[in-house]
């Protein structure tokens, strides 16, 4: 038996660039017919800036960048960003400890647990947003109502160079901009743990293979409720995207028995070796956009007998009403009014995920020595081996006909699974 682990520190390599404010400027042309005369027609008498193709497509002149003239006047009506200056190098604690054991059979088995706690991940924070109490209060008049513009004519080329603003903007610690965003905070952190598992058969008897599983779990914790609203490091835990299992089963086997047999039959029946692979992954956590959760685990542990790939019953605030209901389905989202404020963050299934397949692949090879310097090889080998199809993640658009509902994927992916079983056959000549 061996035991063996580690502990390190590794620093993220960070090349974090400041933000051209003021140093780069674009002018967006105008495509209205009365602005830029984009219709190639000169109307009888027509006279002015107006008339011809494309006579004028920036009606309100081309921003010109001020570099650093402006001061703090700088991209007014426009939106800015800096990097916060007290910005820390991000670093990770990585920690890992296994034991190896030799079975029987030249067999090896190894299990490890393997940790990275991550610190001062970089995070960013719009500081120019309403309030809570702004937000519930106001509600939907924050976008529908207009106020006077006290920057009218003074900011051309902008958004802000109106008669009059919406009541959000009006609101705003910063009205005079459009967003501002302080990036590269390092207040975030982020965490994986895992156990992974090995099981070696070496080389013995014609055969080895080799089985490896990865069991583990990450999380983030850089993630905004709402971005804008939330006190600075105010963050959610999140799952940090890793699949949370993967095991791969591979193998090597070469025919011992022909060796000794006579000439013709040792050459076609000699030498063949099969080798293959199997993999799974774990699918990817679904987020669905457009509807909050109820709390109800909408997860299937079968969708073939409900028909939907995961609970897709609704309810709708706004008219009272659900959709996409089956008969005894509980609601597992809900389609909020406008403007209503969260606060307590939506639940994650570890199983809600989409569905993957293993990956089967086999080989078969023989080596033809046709004379001391002259081999030939000749292959077959055989991508998604029980032909199964692939299917495409499911639709999780609350508000759309098609939520919870999947299509076959036609064609290959980075895989070779995600279409038909394909069979190719190869050969080499080698001297």
């Amino acid at each position: 038996m061996v035991i063996r682990g580690g502990w390190a520190i590794f620093f993220q390599p960070t090349a974090d660039v400041a933000p051209y404010t003021g140093y780069s400027y674009s002018t967006a042309p105008s495509t209205s017919v009365s602005n830029a005369g984009v219709i190639p027609l000169v109307a009888p008498g027509c006279t002015g800036a107006s008339c011809g193709m494309v006579s004028n497509p920036f009606p309100t002149g081309i921003l010109t960048p001020p570099g650093n003239s402006l001061g703090l006047l700088t991209n007014v009506g426009q939106s800015v960003s800096f990097i916060d200056p007290k910005r820390e190098v991000p670093y990770s604690h990585v920690v890992s400890i296994g034991v190896q054991y030799q079975l029987p059979f030249n067999t090896l088995f190894e299990a490890s647990y393997n940790g990275r706690f991550s610190r001062d991940v970089e995070t960013s924070l719009n500081l120019d947003n309403v309030t809570y109490a702004q937000y519930l209060a106001d509600g939907s008049t924050l976008t529908s109502s207009s106020v006077p513009n006290p920057y009218a004519g003074l900011l051309p080329g902008t958004s802000l160079n109106g008669a009059t603003m919406s009541l959000q903007q009006s609101l705003l610690p910063y009205p005079q901009f459009t967003g501002v965003t302080e990036s590269n905070m390092s207040n975030g952190t982020a965490k994986y743990q895992s156990l992974v598992v090995q099981v070696e058969k070496r080389l013995s008897q014609n055969f080895s293979a080799l089985l490896t599983g990865t069991f583990g779990k990450s999380t983030t914790y850089s993630t905004y409720l709402n971005n804008g609203m939330d006190a600075p490091g105010q963050f959610i835990t999140r799952d940090g995207g890793t699949p949370p299992h993967e095991v791969n089963i591979s193998g090597v086997y070469k025919e011992p028995f022909f060796r000794q047999a006579r000439l013709l039959p040792r050459i076609l029946l000699a030498g063949w070796q099969l080798s293959g692979y199997t993999q799974w992954v774990s699918g990817a956590l679904l987020n669905v956009s457009g509807a909050y959760p109820t709390g109800i685990n909408p997860a299937f542990s079968d969708p073939s007998v409900h028909g939907d790939w995961f609970n897709t019953c609704t309810y709708n605030q706004t008219n009272g009403l659900t959709q996409n209901c089956s008969a005894g389905e509980p609601v597992a989202w809900t389609i909020q009014k406008p403007f209503t404020l969260n606060t307590v963050p939506p639940p994650q299934w570890s199983n809600f995920r989409g569905r993957t397949i293993p990956e089967t692949s086999l080989a078969i090879v023989k080596v033809f020595r046709l004379k001391e310097r002259l081999t030939f090889q000749l292959h077959a080998d055989a991508d998604n081996l029980l032909n199964t199809p692939t299917f495409a993640a499911p639709n999780t658009t609350a508000t759309s006909s098609l939520f919870g509902t999947t299509a076959l994927i036609e064609g290959f992916n980075y895989s070779s699974v995600g279409g038909p079983r394909q069979i190719q056959l190869g050969g080499k000549l080698s001297f």
